[in-house]
């Protein structure tokens, strides 16, 4: 073969190549949207078959042009969809309400709307164009399998420097899968609103975020029972690296300016740069320390110092957010509050964001063997502690409710601790806390003090929880088999009642009366509490043995002011036979020995006055007695019998509430509960014995309001009602000042 022929030859083989790409054959699909909106009706399709000169290989090109026809817009639902690439024309829409899986590229000049559903982009390379999605909103992303999306450059509003607008706005998950890459060029943000709060899920080794993100909380004003809204504490973490993290003052201070302190005719609000958004953070030192102003200095933002075991006042908010672990932060609402109003401000709900790096990988958190230590929650998800890898710390928890402490209180600490089953339980029911510790938030272990070494918790992207839903994420264990939970609220002065503080008392044949680790000690609040006690230790949970004769529940009440009170018995499964249990209160004599329900509720209003044995830590204890069957031999045969002695009636809670107490004024407000229907008799003595007043009045239904209204001479001091009627008699304490 000669060099021409030859050379012929691979011309031709070439030419060949080369037509077989310039003319390979494309798919394409319009939408003529004739029959419905559904996106698998292939009557709403009309599929061609093209030549193109400019694709290097073949391929499949899905091309949606939704002209306004029939009204029908493809709408993707039920099931999941494919495609190669996809391009929105002008007047075009797309909904997604199930997952659209898009393998190459995607362009829009209509609307992309994802706000309900997922895309998942398995392109090795694309980066995506301004505005693609509707609203800029999308609930879930995902990353295919070494898919490298890069997000369009951010728009930043100068005064606040934050997104603002042109952002995209994840509401549901992003997810990442093995060696995909994120770029998110300053536009991701990972929203929390009142409905729920979006998340990161499980980082796959190799995988990457590159970028900064923002990241919000959503803080709802705390409401009480009755309807009302109070400022509370919240104990928070923040899901950033600590690489070019903001400060406190750019965070939640929305980076905002403020003057000098106002004068009276200033409302004190400050700077308010976006409404919804950020709090007020006051300390000493004022502007100059990044405070805002305020008619006082007390700390709103603190950090907890275990050397002292004490929160202490962060000394500026000029500093990096990242510098602690998490902070004890005083949230009244959004930096429209009118700081000057004191007490009076409204509460409000906020959002809190920061912006940064997120934690990415495991992260190890080191345990002091003393006292407490603060655990944060790394990441931008909620996480669950029964995941922890924990070295030398004790298999429970401390989490701050803010809902708690009553109508004025700021919030108080709950107890989450595994049992003997491997599940965990709460201290106080009527609680959203539970295992879950979520996104933005922190909490305090212990160290395990019978372990030597090094002590410290692994927690690793794997504790992330799949879960969404916060109503799920803040629900409630039950404790299994028999328990006790005792809880204190206040009444408040509309005769409604906020749950102050709970105990939790467990009963099985794996637990053990002694003191272990399986039972958790107290971490007390700023307001009242209950807890427990036994051996010199006071607790929040305690897990006893099955009680098989006489065991007591030592009740521990601390900090209570001249206020009335109820303390909620609530038992599960202790009615076994021959049980029975009595409360002993070691102040009030109609209080005492009343026989507990043994599976269910029982309630007992209390007093608080001017004397100590009212207030004292140990007035109260639960004795339960567990009488065994007498064993009687009869013609030679042993038979087994239920204890002789019978337990006593159930007491249905009948009691009277006075509201408010103390009283200032001369008409006294007395709630009844489930007192018998009829007439009854009314009678306030002083200390000395002597009728005051008396009143006549007839009960009508279970839980009614009766009024007295007291001559003049009503002195300062306490008084006691007597109510009489139905054969009963019922006392308790009223305190005027």
């Amino acid at each position: 073969m000669n060099k021409a022929t030859h050379l012929n030859k691979i011309i031709l083989a070439l030419l060949m190549l080369t037509s077989q790409h310039l003319f390979a054959q494309v798919q394409s699909k319009t939408w003529n949207g004739s029959v419905s909106s559904d996106w698998f009706e292939n009557a709403n399709w009309t599929t061609t078959q093209t030549f193109n000169e400019n694709n290097p290989e073949p391929v499949t090109v899905f091309i949606i042009n939704v002209p306004v026809r029939n009204g029908h817009y493809p709408v993707i639902s039920g099931r999941a969809a494919t495609a190669d690439s996809i391009k929105i024309m002008n007047n075009a829409r797309l909904t997604v309400l199930d997952t659209l899986e898009i393998n190459r590229t995607i362009s829009n000049n209509g609307i992309f709307d994802v706000s309900d559903g997922t895309l998942k982009l398995n392109a090795h390379t694309l980066e995506l164009p301004n505005n693609l999605f509707y609203q800029n909103r999308i609930k879930n992303l995902i990353l295919g399998f070494d898919a490298i999306i890069t997000l369009p450059a951010s728009f930043f509003d100068p005064n606040a420097g934050y997104l603002v607008s042109q952002v995209d706005s994840l509401t549901g998950t992003l997810t990442l899968s093995e060696k995909s890459r994120l770029n998110t060029n300053g536009n991701l943000l990972i929203r929390s609103t009142a409905t729920g709060t979006a998340r990161i899920a499980e980082i796959p080794e190799g995988a990457t975020i590159s970028g900064e993100v923002i990241i919000e909380r959503y803080i709802p004003a705390k409401t009480a029972a009755n309807g009302s809204s109070s400022p509370a504490w919240r104990l928070l973490s923040v899901p950033l690296s600590s690489t070019n993290a903001p400060t406190i003052h750019e965070a939640w201070q929305e980076n905002a300016t403020y003057s000098s302190r106002p004068d009276a005719g200033n409302s004190m609000t400050g700077s308010n740069p976006n409404p919804g958004y950020g709090v007020h953070v006051i300390g000493v030192g004022g502007n100059d320390n990044g405070f805002d102003t305020a008619i006082s200095s007390n700390y709103s933002i603190k950090y907890y110092d275990n050397a002292t075991n004490t929160l202490k006042g962060v000394s500026t908010t000029n500093e990096a957010i990242t510098n602690y672990p998490g902070y004890m932060l005083y949230v009244r609402g959004d930096r429209s509050i009118n700081l000057s109003q004191l007490t009076n401000a409204a509460v409000k709900p906020t959002t809190l964001r920061v912006k940064g790096t997120p934690v990415i990988g495991n992260k190890i958190i080191s345990v002091s063997p003393t006292n407490f230590t603060l655990l944060p929650n790394p990441y931008a998800s909620a996480i669950d502690f029964g995941a922890l890898t924990r070295t030398g710390v004790l298999n429970s928890f401390y989490a701050w409710d803010p809902k708690a402490g009553g109508n004025f209180g700021l919030g108080a600490y709950v107890t989450v601790s595994a049992n003997e089953m491997g599940t965990y339980d709460v201290s106080t029911s009527n609680t959203s806390i539970s295992q879950y510790i979520p996104s933005g938030e922190a909490v305090f272990v212990k160290a395990d003090n019978n372990e030597i070494g090094s002590r410290s918790v692994l927690i690793k992207e794997t504790a992330k929880t799949i879960l969404t839903n916060e109503s799920g994420l803040f629900g409630r264990f039950v404790a299994p088999g028999q328990s006790v939970r005792t809880n204190l609220y206040a009444y408040n002065s509309d005769g409604t009642n906020s749950l102050l503080d709970g105990a939790l008392t467990t009963y099985s044949s794996r637990g053990s009366n002694d003191i272990d680790n399986f039972d958790a000690e107290k971490l007390f609040g700023s307001s009242e509490s209950i807890a427990l006690t036994r051996k010199g230790k006071v607790l929040s949970i305690e897990r006893r043995q099955t009680i098989t004769g006489v065991d007591t529940t030592f009740i521990n009440v601390s900090k209570l002011k001249r206020l009335t009170y109820k303390l909620s018995i609530l038992t599960e499964n202790m009615n076994t036979t021959g049980m029975f249990a009595v409360i002993k209160d070691n102040y009030n004599a109609s209080n005492n020995n009343r026989t507990i329900n043994l599976n269910g509720t029982t309630s007992i209003d209390f007093t608080v006055d001017n004397n100590p044995a009212s207030y004292a830590t140990n007035r109260f204890s639960i004795v339960f007695v567990k009488r065994a069957p007498l064993s009687e031999t009869l013609n030679g045969k042993n038979t087994s019998t239920e204890t002789e002695v019978k337990t006593p009636a159930i007491d249905q809670s009948q009691s009277v509430v006075v509201f408010p107490n103390p009283v200032t004024t001369n008409e006294i407000n007395i709630k009844t509960n489930n007192l018998e229907l009829g007439n009854y008799e009314l009678k306030l003595y002083n200390l000395s014995g002597q009728l005051v007043t008396s009143k006549s009045v007839k009960v009508t239904s279970k839980s009614s309001v009766v009024k007295i209204k007291v001559p003049s001479g009503f002195s300062a001091g306490k008084y006691e009602i007597k109510i009489d009627g139905q054969g009963k008699s019922i006392n308790t304490s009223v305190l005027k000042q």
